[in-house]
């Protein structure tokens, strides 16, 4: 992509596996992408029916890739390929300690003649309970308004 900032239409497709229980939920936003020669960084507002907003922030380096998340919920999750990372989850009911492994990370950046795609294959670990299977897929699509 030859643009430093453009704005973007975000998907994003969560899977999560727990047992025999399987949760997916899929986000759609407008927001904003930025490019360095460091980095990228992707800009939205979550808005899901009958929830406060949630602004997130994902930033994606060749060595990790970060969701901060603000608003209604709380956290700053790290990635980094076969490691293991921590965080708090913080949400109007409490906070929960989240331990995340990161199987796999694969990122194609946003192009003129390609949609951008992100996606994290991990496992968590909520406040030392079970471990659950997490499937993120972000697409990034230029929107030209």
């Amino acid at each position: 992509m030859h643009k430093e900032k453009c704005f973007v239409k975000i998907t994003l497709q969560t899977e999560i596996v727990e047992d025999n229980d399987q949760q997916l939920t899929c986000v759609e936003a407008n927001g904003e992408w930025f490019q360095s020669n460091s980095q990228s960084v992707i800009r939205f507002i979550e808005r899901i029916e009958d929830q406060p907003e949630v602004s997130t922030m994902i930033t994606i380096k060749p060595e990790k890739i970060t969701i901060k998340r603000s608003g209604a919920v709380e956290m700053t999750q790290q990635f980094m390929r076969q490691k293991k990372t921590e965080h708090m989850y913080r949400h109007p009911y409490g906070a929960i300690h989240v331990e995340t492994y990161t199987e796999r990370i694969d990122y194609q950046p946003l192009t003129p003649t390609r949609a951008g795609e992100l996606v994290l294959h991990y496992t968590t670990k909520l406040n030392q309970q079970a471990e659950r299977q997490h499937k993120v897929r972000l697409t990034i699509e230029e929107d030209n308004r």
